[in-house]
């Protein structure tokens, strides 16, 4: 089992235009950059603030297929439904367009995509208070927003943008596997995540203290079809932090894989890179 304190820390995308894809992530979504590395660009909410978003333009990259398992979508979590309604109306002006809006009972989200077809959630959680919960499975269902009501809290007023909320983080990550046996075998059996929610046809959701899921991970584009050969857009790593050393060792041990440096890097079921480290 993880520790309650165990969240997601930080993406990493292989993109083929970095200046469309950051003017996305810096321009529309707000995060700003904290540094750049040649052609790789770390972004976080504030400067001296976690990483979230790391970008790294490889031009001559193939587009990752749809149907290959990676990234379905990165989940950004807001403080409030008040910065959630300033985002949106944000990219409403912006003439962004969404893919969806949905009320998952535990939370309210917003749909939409990169430039280059990277999923991204913005969203923001109900009061744990809240949460349904039968026994160990979570309430969660896909039910249309009230988007009136979410930008009643701009009280009727225009909002002045004036950044992204520093505490901004990635809540979830959700991903698009090749099937869902091993991938539980792998994220709740070897790495310790608990189940929270079996329901959804084709997917399942896993988290750490409690959460509603820091993991969703299904089937729906991705069933029994593996990673392609060679450099590919979309999802290159993700990043997991645990509260301290010694958790990250206890991992170590369970996955049987090195520890350097407070952190550790393994392969999940389907080959994609997984970061842990100990904060």
């Amino acid at each position: 089992m993880l520790p309650a304190q165990t969240s997601i820390g930080s993406i990493t995308l292989t993109v083929k235009d970095l200046g469309r894809v950051l003017d996305f992530y810096e321009g529309s979504l707000g995060l700003i950059k904290q540094k750049q590395e040649g052609s790789k660009i770390t972004l976080g909410a504030s400067n001296n603030g976690p990483a979230l978003v790391v970008l790294e333009e490889h031009t001559d990259a193939q587009k990752r297929p749809l149907r290959a398992p990676g990234l379905f979508h990165t989940a950004f979590l807001f403080p409030n439904r008040k910065e959630l309604a300033r985002i949106l109306q944000r990219l409403v002006q912006g003439g962004v367009t969404f893919q969806g809006f949905a009320d998952h009972l535990v939370s309210e989200a917003l749909y939409l995509a990169d430039p280059e077809g990277n999923g991204v959630e913005l969203y923001a959680d109900r009061a744990r208070e809240l949460w349904k919960w039968a026994g160990s499975s979570v309430e969660m269902a896909t039910n249309a927003l009230d988007l009136e009501h979410l930008m009643a809290e701009l009280n009727g007023e225009e909002s002045i943008w004036t950044g992204t909320p520093p505490d901004l983080r990635i809540g979830h990550i959700h991903l698009q596997v090749s099937g869902l046996q091993q991938a539980e075998d792998f994220w709740a059996r070897r790495v310790g995540f608990d189940v929270v929610q079996r329901e959804y046809p084709g997917a399942l959701f896993v988290s750490a203290g409690g959460y509603h899921h820091h993991l969703g991970l299904n089937i729906w584009n991705s069933s029994r079809m593996s990673l392609p050969e060679g450099v590919m857009t979309g999802l290159q790593s993700l990043k997991i932090r645990l509260p301290d050393a010694g958790s990250l060792a206890e991992l170590g041990i369970q996955l049987q894989a090195p520890v350097v440096e407070d952190a550790m890097t393994v392969k999940d079921q389907d080959g994609i890179t997984v970061e842990f480290e100990a904060t």
